[in-house]
Order: structure tokens, then sequence, then C-alpha cells
């Protein structure tokens, strides 16, 4: 006896293959583009919503390589307290060390001893102008 064909015309011992799940478009508005398998955005995008995106270039590209890391210990192990704390009287131990001429605009002063200044991270957030600084109360003595 010969093979018969099932009602879908597959050939007995074949195995039918199920056809794949939709692709689903891209949740970013405009793009043409379509999400990966268990995402919600395509590649392009998929990069970008992550929690742990950094549009800028890593920290050794940007002059904070193992050089900086050496002289920032250095720097906080002779300044361990914070500077600009030091000068409004009062005394914080420092954690950052801060370029006052930035890398960006002088990238030759980026090693040089007397363009840092060891910082809080709260005097470095008013430094850097990502925080407002708390207007001082006067003590009554």
């Amino acid at each position: 006896m010969g093979s018969k064909p099932c009602e879908y015309n597959i050939p007995l011992g074949k195995t039918e293959i199920m056809p794949y799940k939709a692709k689903r478009p891209c949740k970013v508005p405009l793009c043409p583009n379509y999400a990966e398998e268990g995402s919600r955005y395509c590649k392009e995008h998929a990069r970008m919503v992550s929690p742990r995106y950094d549009p800028r270039p890593n920290a050794s590209q940007r002059g904070y390589d193992w050089r900086w890391q050496r002289l920032r210990k250095l720097y906080l192990k002779h300044n361990p307290l914070c500077e600009r704390c030091k000068r409004m009287g009062s005394v914080t131990s420092a954690d950052t060390v801060h370029h006052k001429k930035q890398i960006k605009e002088y990238p030759e002063l980026r090693l040089e001893w007397d363009n840092l200044e060891s910082l809080c991270r709260d005097c470095h957030e008013v430094v850097e102008g990502r925080k407002k600084e708390k207007k001082e109360t006067k003590k009554k003595d």
C-alpha cells in the first residue's frame, strides 16, 4: 500500500511546521522597523530605552583612564576634606575630584594637580549645575 496524503496535502511522515509569530512594530513613534522577539522595540531603539543607556562615550574615552584614576586616588589621599565646604566653614569628607577647568575645553590640564579640587557629592552637584545651592542659615552666637 502506498502512502496516502492527508486532507491538507502533506505527505505522511512529514511534520507540519507552525508559522512564526507575526512581528510587531517598534513602540517608538514613526519608527518603520519591527520589534525584536520578546521586546517592544527594534534593535536601534532597544538600547536607547534601556535604563543603562548613556549616549556619552565611555569614561576612558572622555579622559578618565587609569592615569586619572591613579591621580584621583592620590589627590583624595592628600586632600580628604571637601575644599568648598572648608571655605564655607564646615567639615565634610570629599568623595569626588573635580576639574576646575573642564576637560572638554582644556584637555591639556586633565592631569594637572592645580586644576583639581576635592569635593563632597553635594558640592560637586552644585558646581556642575545639577543641583541648586542651599542657602546657608546664619548661626546665632
